[in-house]
């Protein structure tokens, strides 16, 4: 459903709604899944902390995916987040909800 690009590594993220983040390596392709076993809608990263976040709209929570690309943790954020930008001025994560 939505892109980010990681450019402290060079992978491209895409958010799905089967449960998955898919990573695409920017230096040779390859792709592989990251489990999160939600629907997300939205993608952003961090270049702070260099994280990935996903908003998960049928729980209520962003799925957190490191650096590595492995699945950290998750934090709830209120009913069907829709979508979010990342303020590197100021180190805020805003997150749209629908509801």
């Amino acid at each position: 459903m939505g892109l980010t690009f990681d450019p402290a590594n060079q992978n491209i993220y895409g958010a799905t709604l089967n449960g998955k983040v898919v990573c695409i390596s920017g230096k040779t392709l390859a792709e592989h899944d990251i489990r999160t076993d939600v629907s997300s809608n939205a993608i952003v990263y961090d270049p702070l902390n260099k994280d990935i976040y996903t908003s998960n709209v049928c729980e209520g929570n962003l799925s957190i995916i490191s650096n590595t690309s492995q699945l950290v943790g998750s934090v709830s954020v209120g009913s069907r987040p829709t979508s979010m930008v990342f303020d590197p001025h100021n180190d805020y994560l805003y997150v749209e909800n629908s509801q």
